[in-house]
C-alpha cells in the first residue's frame, strides 16, 4: 500500500517526492513508509526555529523550492532544434579542421550578431541556447565519428564482400599511423570509404600491422572470410613471400587476391627509363633538392624569379609519384635561366648542364 501525502504535512516543512517526504529545510528525504504524520513530526522537531511560523510561511517556502526545481529542469533541458543546432555547427567545424574552442569563441558570437540584427533579440537568444563550448564540440564530434563508423559497419556487413586496401606511415610526429580503406557493394554502386585510422605504438612488423587489423576487423563483426581483396605497397613488411601483411590475411581469407596500389605501380613503370632520360632525371632532382634543401636558398631562389618575372617556381620532387617527374622537367626547363643564374652564383658544377645545347635540347624533347 502506497502512504499518499496530505497537505497538513506541509506544516511539517514536508513537501512530496514521488510519494517520498522531502524536508524543505535540510533536504532530508524518507521513504514512502515515513509518510506517517507522527514521524514526519519527529524530524520536524530538529528544526526548532522553525516551531511556530505562520503557514503562509511554509506556503512560500513551497513555492520558493518548486521555482528552483524548474529552473533546474530549464538548466538541464536542451530543445531539439538547439540540440540539433549544435550538431549542425560542430559538423562545419570539423570539415573546417579548426579548433573545438572556434565554436564558443567565434561562430556562436558571430551567429548571435547576425541573427540580432536581422530577426531581433528573441531570435539571437534563442541562437543562445545552442551549446558550442570547446568540451561540447570535442563530445560531439567523437559522437559523430562514432555515428559515421557504424553506419559504415552497417553498409558493410550487409555487403556479401569486399575489398580493403592498407598502408602504413608515420605522420609529422613522427608516430606510426595504420590506414585501412575498404570497398564495398552498396545499394545501386561500389563504395570506397576509410575502414579505420589507427596508432602502431610498437613495431611495424608484417605481423604488428595484421594484428592491428584483424583486431579492428573481427571486432566491428566483419567476417574475413568475405574479403576478396587486398591492396598494398611494395614494402616488405607488405608483400614478404612467408610472412608478409598479405600471407596472414590469405590464411584467414584464401580467396583474397592480392594487388598492388596503383600510385605505386605507376612508381614502377617510371623506374624503368632510358640511360638518357634517367640522366636528365637525376640531375634534374639534383637541382631540385639543392635549391629546397633549406628555406633560405628556396627563398633566395623564389626571389630572383620574381625579380625575372618568371611566371613559376620549382615544384616540390615526389619519386613516387608518376605525374611528378613530368611536371618537374618541364618546371625546371622553364625556369632554365633563372636556375643557371642561381646555380652560378652559388659556383654549383650543375650550372654547366643549363649552358649545354645538347642536353637543353634533349629535355625539351621529353618536355614537348
Amino acid at each position: 500500500m502506497v502512504r499518499q501525502y496530505k497537505k497538513e504535512y506541509l506544516q511539517f516543512g514536508i513537501v512530496p517526492i514521488r510519494h517520498q517526504p522531502k524536508c524543505l529545510f535540510c533536504k532530508w528525504m524518507g521513504s514512502n513508509e515515513s509518510m506517517k504524520p507522527n514521524l514526519l513530526q519527529r524530524h520536524f522537531k530538529n528544526h526548532p526555529e522553525y516551531h511556530n511560523k505562520p503557514l503562509d510561511f511554509f506556503q512560500r517556502k513551497k513555492k520558493e523550492y518548486e521555482a528552483e526545481k524548474r529552473q533546474a529542469k530549464k538548466c538541464y533541458f536542451t530543445p531539439k532544434s538547439s540540440l540539433k543546432a549544435s550538431f549542425v555547427a560542430v559538423e562545419f567545424i570539423a570539415k573546417a579542421k579548426k579548433p573545438y574552442s572556434v565554436g564558443q569563441e567565434l561562430v556562436l558570437p558571430c551567429t548571435k550578431a547576425i541573427v540580432k540584427e536581422m530577426l531581433g533579440e528573441q531570435a539571437a537568444a534563442k541562437v543562445g541556447t545552442v551549446a558550442l563550448s570547446a568540451n561540447t564540440v570535442r563530445r560531439r564530434v567523437m559522437d559523430l565519428g562514432e555515428d559515421i563508423e557504424n553506419q559504415l559497419q552497417v553498409e558493410v556487413l550487409a555487403s556479401p564482400m569486399f575489398a580493403i586496401q592498407i598502408d602504413e606511415s608515420t605522420d609529422v610526429s613522427n608516430k606510426a599511423i595504420l590506414l585501412v580503406f575498404v570497398r564495398y557493394r552498396g545499394d545501386e554502386r561500389m563504395v570506397e570509404d576509410m575502414l579505420t585510422c589507427e596508432e602502431l605504438t610498437g613495431s611495424t612488423t608484417a605481423q604488428e600491422i595484421f594484428t592491428k587489423t584483424d583486431e579492428y576487423i573481427t571486432g566491428k563483426g566483419l567476417v574475413w572470410a568475405n574479403c576478396v581483396g587486398v591492396c598494398t605497397d611494395g614494402a616488405a613488411a607488405m608483400t614478404g613471400r612467408h610472412n608478409g601483411v598479405v600471407q596472414l590475411i590469405k590464411r584467414v581469407a584464401p580467396e583474397a587476391a592480392a594487388t598492388h596500389c596503383f600510385l605505386h605501380r605507376e612508381n614502377l613503370a617510371a623506374k624503368d627509363l632510358s640511360n638518357e632520360l634517367a640522366n636528365i632525371m637525376d640531375i634534374t632532382v639534383k637541382v631540385i633538392n639543392l635549391l629546397r634543401k633549406n628555406a633560405l636558398k628556396s627563398r633566395l631562389f623564389a626571389n630572383l624569379c620574381n625579380e625575372n618575372e618568371a611566371e613559376h617556381t620549382l615544384l616540390y620532387f615526389a619519386a613516387v609519384r608518376w605525374l611528378s617527374r613530368g611536371r618537374a622537367l618541364e618546371r625546371v626547363f622553364d625556369l632554365r635561366e633563372e636556375v643557371h643564374t642561381f646555380l652560378q652564383e652559388k659556383n654549383s658544377d650543375l650550372a654547366e648542364h643549363f649552358v649545354d645545347e645538347e642536353f637543353l635540347s634533349t629535355r625539351r624533347h621529353y618536355c614537348a
